[in-house]
């Protein structure tokens, strides 16, 4: 048998072939299977071919995400092309060594990694190109290159998906990759202003598709995990309480009309959850919501659960408010799969204390409720979230070094 590298994916498989035919790569391979390489590649881009033709000790192809991720770090790229970037992206670069990145603004790439490149590039002066057609994978350092099936991702180099790629230390294979890298900036995007819209635009998509579980498997959404891994910057998050003693009352024809496909469902059996607030707050379509019980005092309830509430719409005047104040609708709409939230609170005991404790503390005012200052409003409590959501995250890591 003999292993085969197909250069637009660089999947590794096996084909029947005579054991004579060993030795044009190296890798780790049975003693019963060679190894070939098939290029299957662009007409654009046949000079491709020149890069795997070297032999012996200058080439290597790798499986093993663990090489690979080591491979990626030794190499120190200083110019990228790859399709995806998921969330850890610049887990697995040295940002202040790189000069040049393109990436595909589609589907498989996390939004909000999008967002945290653009804002990496700006702080550390390097150049980003949107190129939406890119599918290749290119790793470029100064002596070394790596072309790898890997996006950019945990999934490409933590071992979530399977993975190839060679790693080449010839001089001159370094010098064509970099030509090769030259082709793929083309008709990008590199003007900031666009590249936001374009991630906005992606964002919304984005998320639709995650709702309906319609992500590539490729895609760089983040993995479950605790506040300690979550990024401020990337979905919004609030704070947000309600009554315990209300029920929303919904505004069922407001509601029909602006979302048809509801059809004959009764709307508060349609949605997962709904939350009322005041019209023209604040909160946005795919904001999350840590929901928590108020008592009377405005104080957390201990003994009540919080939860998410992901704002998949938004529907003006989708409630009805006694006093007319908190009369627009925020719900979650159903899914097809599992939708995972910026961190895990409902089933981590520590993050419900912590966050119990500290809004109980009234050290954050604008997110408790008074009735002596008339409707609550997400914009007035902007500054003590941020400030809250930094806190909790401190509180935490305390927690968790005590043991």
């Amino acid at each position: 048998m003999s292993c085969f590298v197909d250069w637009r994916r660089l999947w590794l498989s096996c084909i029947p072939l005579p054991a004579a035919s060993c030795g044009v790569l190296s890798c780790q391979c049975p003693p019963s299977v060679s190894l070939v390489v098939r290029l299957v590649i662009s007409p654009e881009c046949r000079n491709i071919k020149k890069l795997l033709a070297n032999k012996g000790n200058a080439t290597m192809v790798m499986t093993d995400y663990h090489e690979l991720c080591s491979t990626l770090e030794k190499i120190v790229p200083t110019h990228v092309a790859v399709a995806y970037l998921g969330h850890g992206w610049d887990e697995y670069l040295n940002v202040k060594a790189l000069e040049e990145i393109v990436v595909s603004p589609t589907l498989g790439s996390y939004p909000y990694a999008l967002r945290d490149l653009l804002k990496a590039a700006d702080q550390h002066d390097f150049v980003v190109y949107f190129q939406r057609d890119l599918h290749a994978k290119l790793f470029i350092g100064n002596e070394a290159c790596l072309i790898s099936s890997s996006n950019l991702s945990r999934n490409g180099f933590s071992g979530g998906l399977r993975e190839a790629g060679v790693h080449l230390q010839d001089a001159d294979a370094v010098q064509q990759a970099r030509a090769v890298f030259e082709t793929f900036k083309a008709s990008s995007v590199t003007d900031r202003e666009q590249q936001r819209t374009m991630v906005n635009e992606l964002v919304e998509m984005w998320q639709q598709a995650r709702r309906q579980g319609l992500l590539p498997n490729e895609d760089g959404d983040r993995p479950k995990g605790t506040i300690l891994d979550w990024k401020p910057g990337e979905e919004r998050v609030w704070l947000a309480w309600v009554d315990a003693e209300e029920e929303p009352i919904l505004n069922e024809a407001r509601i029909r009309q602006s979302l048809p496909e509801i059809g004959h469902h009764q709307p508060a059996d349609y949605f997962e959850l709904y939350t009322t607030l005041v019209e023209d707050d604040d909160v946005r379509k795919g904001d999350w919501l840590i929901v928590w019980v108020a008592k009377a005092d405005g104080t957390p309830h201990l003994g009540r659960s919080l939860y998410w509430l992901r704002v998949d719409t938004l529907v003006r005047h989708g409630a009805v408010d006694c006093d007319e104040s908190y009369t627009q609708l925020a719900a979650t709409l159903p899914s097809s799969g599992r939708v995972t939230p910026p961190f895990e609170i409902e089933n981590d005991a520590k993050a419900q204390r912590l966050i119990k404790q500290l809004l109980a503390s009234r050290s954050y005012p604008e997110l408790l409720w008074s009735e002596d200052r008339g409707p609550w409003r997400f914009k007035d409590a902007v500054e003590d979230n941020q400030r809250f959501l930094m806190d909790l995250q401190q509180a935490y890591l305390d927690e968790v070094a005590r043991g």
